[in-house]
C-alpha cells in the first residue's frame, strides 16, 4: 500500500498514484505481445487479413482491463494476499472458457457467461476475426481429420485431448505430427498446409462429429449440428480411443494424400 509519502510523490491522489504503478507493467506487457505477433506474423508468415492497428488497440484494451480488475481486488480486499486468492478463483478457469480446449458454443450457458467476462475471451476473439478477416468459416461444413485438422482450413490444428484418459497423452501425439509437419514444410519451403478429402472419400456420407455411443455429454449433444463432420474411417474421425489412436497417430505420413501444401 502507498502511504501519504508515496501518493504526494505520484501527484497527491489516488489515480495518478495508479497510472504510476501500472504504466511500467503495460508497456513491458505491451511490448512482450509486440514480440510474439512479430515472431507470428514475420518470422512464422502467419497471414494477417486484418489491420494490424486493431490488433494494438485490442492488446492495449486487454491489458488496461486485466489491470483494472487487479487494481479493482486490490482496492477491495483488505490484504494482497486476499486480492490474489480472488484473482485466482476467478480467472483460474479462463483459459477453458475462452474456448482454446473445447468451443465456446458448445458449453453451457454459466461457462458462457464466465467466459464472456473475461477480457481474454474478447482478445482472443479479435485476433482470431483478424487473422481470418475475409475468410468467413462455417465447421459444420467441414470434416475432421484425426479430430486435430478440418478440411479447407490451412494451417490450423485443433488440440483436443481425452476425457477418459490422461488429456496430455493425445496432446502429446498431436505435438509429435505437427513437428514432423513442420519439420516436412522446412524440408520443401512450404509455408501452407490443409487437408483434403481423397476423390474416392468425397462422396462418402458425413457423421456427426464424434459418435454418441462412444461419447455423448449433453452439452455437445445440443450443438452437435455446429460440430465439425466425420466419416466411417478410422482416419476421418474423431475417437476417444487412446490404443487404437496410439499407433495410427504415430502411423501419419504427413507428406501422404490428406495433405496439400503450398
Amino acid at each position: 500500500m502507498l502511504g501519504r509519502g508515496g501518493l504526494r510523490r505520484l501527484g497527491g491522489g489516488l489515480w495518478p498514484a495508479m497510472v504510476g504503478k501500472l504504466l511500467p507493467y503495460t508497456a513491458l506487457f505491451l511490448f512482450l505481445l509486440g514480440i510474439s505477433d512479430a515472431v507470428l506474423f514475420g518470422v512464422f508468415e502467419m497471414p494477417l487479413n486484418g489491420s494490424r492497428w486493431v490488433l494494438i488497440v485490442a492488446a492495449i484494451l486487454f491489458i488496461l482491463a486485466c489491470q483494472f480488475i487487479g487494481a479493482l481486488l486490490a482496492l477491495l480486499m483488505k490484504n494482497t494476499a486476499s486480492a490474489v486468492s480472488v484473482a485466482t478463483l476467478v480467472t483460474a478457469p479462463a483459459f477453458g472458457f475462452m474456448g482454446i480446449g473445447f468451443p465456446r458454443f458448445g458449453m453451457n450457458a454459466f461457462s458462457q457467461g464466465w467466459g464472456a467476462l473475461m477480457p481474454g475471451t474478447w482478445f482472443l476473439n479479435a485476433r482470431i476475426d483478424q487473422t481470418v478477416r475475409g475468410a468467413p468459416l462455417d465447421l459444420a461444413d467441414t470434416v475432421t481429420y484425426q479430430g486435430m485438422m478440418f478440411t479447407g482450413v490451412p494451417n490450423l490444428v485443433w488440440v483436443f485431448g481425452y476425457f477418459r484418459a490422461s488429456w496430455t497423452l493425445r496432446v502429446e501425439m498431436i505435438a509429435e505430427v505437427v513437428c514432423r509437419m513442420l519439420h516436412h514444410m522446412d524440408e520443401t519451403g512450404r509455408r501452407k498446409v490443409v487437408v483434403e478429402l481423397p476423390p474416392e472419400l468425397a462422396g462418402e456420407p458425413q457423421l456427426p462429429w464424434v459418435d454418441p455411443e462412444n461419447f455423448n455429454p449433453g452439452y455437445l449433444m445440443r450443438d452437435m449440428h455446429l460440430m465439425p463432420r466425420r466419416l466411417d474411417r478410422e482416419d476421418w474421425q474423431h475417437t476417444q480411443d487412446y490404443w487404437s489412436e496410439k499407433d495410427r497417430f504415430a502411423a501419419i505420413d504427413v507428406a501422404g494424400r490428406a495433405f496439400r501444401y503450398e
